[in-house]
């Protein structure tokens, strides 16, 4: 049996939506996945986990903080944008 796994995806850009100038710029600082670097969707939905791991001012912060994301695919590229939300 042959498999086809399809084309691989890479990450465009990352956006985190909601928050302000500052967490931006502390959430970057953690954030490690690249523009054109293969998008592991895996990594996106453990990161505000090992980013809080990693940093007790992030962890206050985001205490009761919901994040969702959008991971949009544009197929004739082959990229993904990211848009990452944060609520409360």
């Amino acid at each position: 049996m042959d498999v086809d796994p399809g084309p691989v995806y890479h990450l465009g850009f990352v956006k985190f939506d909601n928050v302000s100038d500052q967490m931006r710029t502390l959430l970057m600082h953690y954030w490690q996945m690249m523009s054109g670097d293969v998008f592991d969707e895996s990594y996106v939905s453990q990161f505000l986990v090992r980013a809080q791991q990693q940093d007790p001012v992030l962890r206050r912060s985001l205490v009761g903080v919901k994040t969702s994301f959008d991971a949009n695919a544009d197929p004739q590229t082959h990229t993904v944008n990211l848009v990452i939300r944060l609520s409360r």
